[in-house]
């Protein structure tokens, strides 16, 4: 029994399937997780190690390249940058895209790690391996600010970051701008001369004093008892009457004789203000199943619960929250969906029976919440990339079901019953139709195994088209044959009913007659069509070259950026905070319906926190100024920018030496759109060409923010140590520099461990001694016999330039040069070309120099070399299909034509919108690939079916082309009406979903107008040449001997 006879001949069975796929679909929509993003790493790893106060060439020397040394030896590392900056050595390792076993390579950098053990021995801890993954993407930012104390706002934070924990979908809040609690021991030089006590005895006796340690069972008369030494210290009260040392008099030091003991703070290093106000952000990551929407929601319930009860000063705001772009993007998939399922009706009421369109339109609706039951299943998320393979795919759902639908039509209109009809109908085109699909599915196929951080962005789009086209396929083959059988009616041979023959007919005929006239003069005048076609591949195609941008991501839809600010190197957090008071203002004033919030951070320059490639220091700072949605403003983001940075244009006359804008532009992460990296072994060779390549982007068009990292840094004052007197005296390099450090970073004695917190005991010298000269000059360090000797006296001190940073670049150091372009103006590939024209990657002036040129164009060369890649293979597996198909090389290569024709239909589209083509547009040319061969497809296997029966070889290509050009067309319109709301926003815009439609929307348009009139004409051409040449060749063009 046929599949399709199965189908008809039990309907109660197909009706029971029907509603259970219906009813799955329904309860996956209730219990499938919505989240911003699918969960993947990043393929990043960072290796963190704080020494604090180690000046950057400490850290390098000491922390930074041991560990490269050691991680030079791990497999699969594609790139190696490193930062060591005063107090911080950061390493950021990119893993190989292909490596085979990445849990390995994290494993492997983790005991390269472990195996450095030259380290310095008072690091502060540990160094921490991270690895960078989705999950770890805030979900919200709550900012609590306002005019209160820090203490007052602290408490407060702690106690919402505690309500929050509470909710069942939270799994880690993280704090941001919140200073730890500390104890803080600061001691008085002339004190502790007097008494004969050194810096480095404090810290061992509080270490020693605080302690609660198990001492095993007391077994006695009432039983076992727990032994426990307890001196446990909690209060700063507690801290200041501790011993220090006793005499022989019985008189004994304490802690409040030599030092003053207070409760604080950490040292403030960076300030952190929302709207211009001092503010506690507090970072929400959402629990891996947990419902981004819904738990958004109950975030926002109990904040406004919380504020309720809390003082009526404190202000509470919700920044940069993820479940928007969610919303949004659902909002899009609904709306399209019903705006294109109007549009979609459209040509099917037109062309097809009510009937007949009812039962397409149905099996459209089973096979949509199928494949939302089948992601549901295999674990796929509703998240911003899924929909957008949703939206995508939406069109093409009824494609099956139309070709089915128009040729049961076909024999109903000859009479046939509808038993009959739906046998014959749905038999007839099931080859053509189980191509049509594999073709497409084998066009996102490759996009499955496209690598890099791109291709596990974008890999639910294969994956969410392809459950939904076999979906589709399934319900075409056997729930739509029953379906539309159950709904069809038998008619007379010949006739149709008065308002059958006027709604249809009326229209349909009218268009297919006028078709068949053109076809007809179109093959009397092959040669002119065909050259007329591929002259406009000819004419595309240097449009393409010479007309078209290319913009890895077009800046399109950008809802924030970052103004970032360096005041000249030495300037104090205080004096940043106030340079940076004007440009708060100047962010602050946009319009009410263009400003959202504007986030301030002063001493650091990051994206997010844990940003690979932050930088720190007092003279920095920026400004995170979040927009409103695009569609509530009447500016984008670029004229926004544009306006703030014609103020700024003198940062000298702020107190800045320079102020750079930044975009956040959706969609995975890019470099600057120019990165250029100078590598080599010394600065002085490496800031000169720095400069070169500054110079030559200024006199570049289009290119402003250009900068360089390096930085000259604050001055050393150096410890220079006398060997020979310091080994008489006692004391080694390691006592010197571990008290010096104690006395001025201030080092951490003991930690007092409460039931919801820790407070650190920190000892140092008070802020007045710690920039006097001459206490550094008077220090007293304890030498191996117990003896105080002045650092005067074993070292002298120098006064030395520094720098602020040192990065490296596979273990070499190097200096980067980056800059923003105007894309109105010229792209990062323009700009990249001139500069490697003009310089190369060799230095010639500097041996060992290179330059390599990173950012936007490494990333363009990597994704589009990988998307190439994806193109070839789904070109060359659909030309398998279709040559499995039809048996024939030739005219499956014709039929391939369709591609570049479509193509055709891609560069009108964009030149017509002025949009640049880019990442987005290229997926939408990939799945064209297998879309608009489809046509073609069921033309020629009619044509071929009709060749076997005879005939005269012009009319059987027009008889082909006039029973299958409803359903050609159908397909297509319904395909092109389904993607134009998300192409051109009709009910409800998306930027990153945009040039992907388009590209489809006319790709598919365009190419219907070569497959109804090139193919055919290719068709006859090829077989008259074929017939001509068989006498001449030793084989067969079909393929057979």
């Amino acid at each position: 029994m046929k599949l399709a006879e199965f189908s008809v001949r039990n309907s109660l069975l197909v009706n029971s399937i029907s509603v259970f796929l219906v009813v799955s679909g329904l309860l996956a929509l209730f219990r499938i997780e919505r989240e911003a993003f699918p969960n993947f790493s990043f393929d990043i790893i960072i290796v963190s190690t704080p020494y604090k106060g180690a000046p950057p060439e400490v850290i390098e020397k000491r922390i930074t390249i041991p560990l490269e040394k050691e991680l030079k030896e791990v497999d699969d590392i594609k790139k190696l940058y490193s930062v060591s900056v005063e107090g911080l050595s950061e390493i950021i390792l990119e893993i190989e895209p292909d490596a085979p076993d990445k849990t390995k390579v994290y494993n492997d950098i983790q005991k390269a790690v472990d195996a450095a053990d030259d380290l310095p021995v008072d690091l502060d801890a540990d160094p921490k391996v991270l690895e960078l993954k989705t999950r770890d993407t805030p979900l919200v930012s709550v900012s609590l600010s306002g005019d209160l104390p820090e203490t007052t706002l602290r408490e407060i934070a702690r106690n919402l970051e505690t309500e929050m924990l509470d909710l069942s979908g939270v799994s880690t809040v993280y704090r941001d701008g919140m200073r730890d609690r500390e104890i803080w021991v600061e001691l008085n030089p002339q004190k502790m001369a007097s008494h004969h006590i050194a810096l480095s005895q404090v810290m061992q006796v509080l270490a020693n004093r605080n302690i609660n340690i198990a001492g095993g069972l007391y077994k006695g008369e009432e039983g076992e008892l727990i032994l426990r030494t307890s001196g446990e210290l909690e209060t700063a009260e507690e801290i200041r009457h501790v011993i220090l040392r006793v005499n022989e008099e019985g008189y004994g030091v304490t802690v409040n004789d030599v030092a003053n003991v207070k409760e604080s703070f950490e040292e403030e290093r960076i300030i952190q203000k929302t709207d211009g106000e001092r503010s506690i952000n507090l970072m929400i990551i959402k629990k891996d199943k947990a419902d981004a929407i819904r738990l958004k929601e109950e975030l926002t319930t109990l904040v406004e619960n919380f504020k309720e009860r809390n003082n009526p000063e404190l202000e509470i705001s919700f920044i940069d929250d993820i479940s928007y772009y969610i919303k949004r993007r659902l909002n899009v998939l609904v709306s399209n969906g019903w705006i294109g399922l109007i549009f979609v009706m459209i040509p099917m009421v037109l062309f097809l029976s009510g009937r007949i369109a009812i039962g397409a339109l149905a099996g459209m609706a089973v096979a949509l919440l199928s494949a939302i039951a089948a992601m549901n299943f295999f674990g796929i998320s509703i998240n911003l990339i899924s929909m957008f393979g949703l939206i995508m795919v939406i069109g093409m759902l009824v494609d099956e079901d139309l070709v089915v639908a128009d040729n049961i039509s076909r024999y109903l209109e000859e009479g046939k019953s509808h038993i009959d009809a739906a046998i014959l109908g749905t038999s007839e085109v099931m080859s053509g139709i189980l191509s049509t699909v594999l073709t497409t599915i084998i066009a996102f196929v490759p996009l499955l195994f496209m690598s890099g951080i791109f291709g596990k962005f974008i890999s639910d789009i294969p994956k969410v088209v392809i459950i939904t086209l076999l979906a589709s396929l399934v319900e075409a083959f056997i729930i739509l044959p029953s379906h539309i059988s159950d709904l069809s009616r038998p008619t007379k041979r010949g006739r149709v009913s008065s308002f059958e023959k006027k709604r249809q007919h009326h229209y349909f005929d009218r268009l297919r007659n006028a078709y068949i006239k053109s076809l007809q003069f179109s093959l009397k005048h092959p040669i002119w069509t065909t050259g007329i076609s591929f002259g406009t591949i000819i004419g595309a195609i240097l449009v393409a070259v010479f007309g078209l941008k290319f913009v890895l991501f077009p800046a399109k839809g950008i809802e924030a950026f970052f103004i970032r600010a360096a005041a000249p190197m030495g300037t104090s957090l205080e004096r940043m905070e106030d340079l940076m008071r004007p440009l708060e203002e100047l962010a602050m004033s946009l319009a009410k319906n263009e400003l959202d919030h504007v986030v301030t951070k002063i001493g650091i320059t990051q994206f997010e926190p844990g940003d690979p490639f932050t930088e720190r220091g007092s003279h920095l700072g920026q400004l995170g100024v979040y927009l409103m949605p695009e569609t509530k403003r009447d500016r984008d983001a670029d004229q926004i920018m544009q306006a703030l940075r014609e103020k700024v244009q003198n940062p000298s006359a702020l107190g800045f030496e320079r102020v750079n804008f930044d975009a956040v532009p959706p969609g995975p992460p890019v470099g600057k759109p120019v990165a250029v990296r100078i590598r080599g072994d010394d600065f002085t060779s490496l800031e000169p060409h720095a400069e070169l390549f500054k110079k030559e982007l200024t006199t570049i068009d289009g290119v402003h923010d250009i900068r360089d990292d390096y930085e000259p840094g604050k001055g050393e004052l150096r410890i220079v140590v006398d060997e020979k007197r310091a080994l008489q005296a006692g004391l080694s390099y390691q006592d010197i520099a571990s008290t010096v450090r104690q006395a001025f970073q201030g080092m951490t004695a003991t930690t007092i461990r409460k039931t919801d917190d820790e407070i650190d005991v920190v000892v140092k010298l008070p802020e007045e001694k710690r920039h006097d000269l001459a206490a550094i000059e008077s220090l007293l360090i304890l030498n191996k016999t117990g003896d105080l000797i002045h650092l005067s006296d074993v070292a002298k001190l120098e006064k030395v330039a520094g720098v602020s940073l040192i990065k490296h670049f596979d273990r070499k150091r190097v200096v980067t040069v980056t800059a923003n372009i105007d894309d109105e103006k010229i792209t990062s590939q323009e700009v990249n070309r001139q500069l490697k024209k003009k310089f190369g990657t060799i230095s010639h002036e500097h041996q060992g120099v290179t330059f390599t040129y990173g950012g936007e164009d490494e990333d363009t060369q990597e994704s589009m070399q990988s998307l190439f890649r994806a193109l070839f293979a789904a070109m060359l597996m659909i030309f398998i299909v279709l040559l499995v198909t039809f048996g024939n090389f030739l005219q499956t290569f014709i039929i391939m034509l369709a591609v570049p024709f479509g193509l055709v239909g891609v560069v009108i589209g964009f030149g017509l919108a002025g949009e640049p083509i880019g990442f987005l547009a290229f997926l939408g040319i990939i799945g064209l690939t297998g879309i608009v061969v489809d046509g073609g497809t069921l033309i020629f296997l009619f044509i071929n079916r009709l060749r076997k029966e005879g005939g005269d070889l012009k009319e059987m290509i027009i008889k082909g082309c006039e029973v299958r050009f409803r359903s050609v067309l159908l397909t297509t319109m319904t395909t092109v009406f389904g993607v134009i709301p998300a192409a051109y926003g009709i009910g409800g815009s998306d930027p990153f979903i945009q040039p992907m439609a388009l590209a489809l929307n006319w790709g598919i348009g365009v190419s219907i107008f070569f497959t109804l009139y090139t193919l055919p004409c290719l068709y006859y051409v090829a077989d008259k040449v074929t017939v001509k040449m068989r006498a001449k060749l030793p084989w067969k063009l079909n393929g057979k001997r």
